[in-house]
């Protein structure tokens, strides 16, 4: 996990290229596919098109996309309110940004 907050906060900021993010982006995916649960399966899945935003926007939607369906396969009541409170840090950054 650490790799890939490293790398696309390296590709942010400019310091690599679009085709490195895009091989760890790959390696985060394999985790995916090695995935023996569901919710694994779709944590890895999201972490993978949260690394991708850095070189296609459209990334971000299919990212939240398998954030929803981790939280809809867990049966944690946790797993709900850490969903919540990563949606307000994400409009928290968004209203920073505008």
């Amino acid at each position: 996990m650490d790799l890939g907050i490293e790398t696309l906060e390296k590709r942010i900021a400019g310091d690599i290229r679009a085709f490195d993010l895009r091989k760890v982006g790959f390696i985060v995916n394999e985790l995916a596919k090695e995935s023996t649960t569901e919710a694994s399966k779709y944590a890895a899945r999201s972490f993978a098109q949260a690394i991708a935003t850095g070189h296609v926007r459209g990334h971000a939607m299919v990212s939240s996309d398998y954030a929803v369906k981790l939280v809809n396969v867990s049966n944690d009541s946790s797993v709900a309110g850490a969903a919540t409170k990563e949606r307000e840090r994400q409009l928290r950054i968004v209203e920073e940004m505008f």
